[in-house]
């Protein structure tokens, strides 16, 4: 009863109902579905889906937070050095490892969590997180790179897009390991990019840069990302819809 729903964002720590009858716009909520002002178990309670999917995790280990320390300019909240502390400093990196490892737990329980408040046989479906950079050693230096293979609104080295892709790499472990135990099925979606990553060989790209005006779409997939991630979840179950798809190669 508490609840007054998610936060603007991770700058801005007003939830969205804070100022209104929350009671009312929640109910409102659960009827008509609309996100963010109830939380999203109630509305599984009372629908039972037979098919969940959900991708979580990259907001609790602060990415957002990454990838501005690395892209924007210290009077703006980042730090724009040649190469960002979350690459270069080994401690940072640490930190960065511990905060993802710290997820698992905290990822099988929202699993479990899902799974039992739905129907006894919904399936619930856990995508992993795409790469979103390139992280091939161009030869060019930073400026040349980033403008000519990158882009002008990506601003990321090739030590800090590796960073990212590591970073990834490790995330999406930890969340196919707490998926396996929770009884979800995990679909990896890491290459779904292929060569339309950012800094990669192939136009149009499927993921936005620097989106102006604060958007908080930057660094997330555009249009064709998402049909991209579609596909990968179509190969995943063999064609197969995820009503009606059986786990068969044991990525329970």
């Amino acid at each position: 009863d508490d609840y007054r729903g998610q936060h603007l964002d991770s700058r801005n720590s007003t939830p969205r109902l804070q100022l209104y009858n929350a009671g009312k716009l929640k109910l409102e909520a659960i009827d008509k579905i609309i996100p963010g002002r109830e939380k999203q178990i109630k509305f599984i309670e009372k629908y039972q889906p037979k098919v969940m999917t959900i991708t979580a995790g990259g907001n609790d280990i602060l990415f957002e937070d990454v990838i501005r320390a690395c892209v924007q300019p210290a009077l703006s909240g980042g730090e724009w050095a040649v190469t960002c502390s979350y690459a270069s400093d080994d401690t940072k990196k640490e930190l960065l490892a511990l905060s993802i490892a710290g997820m698992r737990e905290k990822l099988h329980s929202l699993y479990r969590e899902i799974l039992q408040a739905g129907r006894s046989d919904a399936k619930l479906y856990v995508l992993g997180y795409p790469e979103l950079v390139d992280d091939t050693r161009a030869k060019n230096n930073y400026i040349i790179e980033n403008i000519a293979t990158c882009g002008a609104n990506v601003r990321l080295n090739y030590q800090e897009r590796l960073m990212i892709n590591k970073a990834t790499q490790y995330l999406n472990a930890v969340i196919k390991s707490a998926a396996r135990e929770a009884g979800a099925i995990y679909i990896d979606t890491a290459s779904a990019f292929g060569t339309r990553k950012l800094c990669g060989a192939d136009w149009p790209k499927a993921v936005n840069g620097i989106e102006g005006g604060g958007s908080s779409e930057s660094y997330h997939p555009n249009e064709y990302g998402h049909s991209l991630l579609g596909v990968r979840v179509w190969e995943a179950t063999g064609g197969e819809t995820l009503l009606d798809y059986e786990c068969r190669n044991g990525e329970y």
